[in-house]
């Protein structure tokens, strides 16, 4: 069974969460500045809670986004998972959702390597993942330019708030630059009110207690 092949360990038990596991309680509370932590990542429970089936994606599609109109506007629109790690939820979006591009964006290396090995393994057993076009860049979230194809970006609770606010600048100048109809899927949502209150977006699916949310641009 080659899905049984596919690397989704825990990294939380890693050696590059020591600074997240080992620090005082706040690092936990979404108040900690990312840039003060390795690799500019605010290490909560992201990595290994992707590895659990308990994601945003299915429950999505089966309810806000089942409409004609909001299917085809997701065949026009790309993607973007912002901390893709090991790749489990941008799969789960490939598997099951038909947009026109799916775009990962990690800052390790290490991690984007088991992507690409995951998604290889995957390949050889759906010829799903064969047909669906995929970019994955090695950079920082925060250096990452949205294209006006950019409708989606799905985030888990991946990053502090100084990250947020340097991806929400590059963000909003795209939205400026191209105006348009724009979603955050957003899990985990620490920092949601930092979006809501400062960016013009409202909350559309789901609620603040489970942290599973789907915001959308309101301009």
């Amino acid at each position: 069974n080659s899905i049984s092949e596919l690397n989704f360990t825990r990294t939380r038990d890693e050696s590059l969460y020591k600074d997240y596991w080992g620090g005082p309680n706040h690092l936990r509370d979404g108040n900690w500045s990312s840039r003060n932590l390795p690799n500019n990542k605010y290490f909560d429970m992201e990595r290994w809670w992707n590895q659990s089936g308990y994601n945003l994606p299915e429950n999505l599609q089966d309810s806000y986004f089942n409409t004609p109109e909001l299917k085809n506007f997701i065949k026009n629109s790309s993607i973007v998972d912002l901390g893709c790690g090991k790749g489990f939820s941008l799969f789960c979006f490939m598997l099951g959702w038909q947009f026109k591009k799916y775009v990962g964006v990690e800052i390790n290396e290490e991690y984007l390597n088991i992507f690409e090995s995951n998604l290889n393994i995957l390949k050889k057993k759906h010829n799903e993942f064969k047909e669906k076009p995929l970019q994955l860049h090695l950079m920082d979230v925060i250096n990452y330019e949205f294209s006006e194809e950019d409708n989606f970006l799905y985030i888990f609770n991946s990053f502090g708030r100084e990250t947020w606010k340097k991806v929400m600048l590059n963000l909003m100048k795209s939205l400026e630059k191209h105006p348009r109809e724009l979603y955050i899927c957003y899990d985990n949502s620490a920092h949601a009110d930092q979006i809501v209150n400062n960016y013009n977006f409202k909350l559309v699916y789901g609620n603040y207690e489970n942290k599973k949310i789907l915001l959308k641009y309101s301009g």
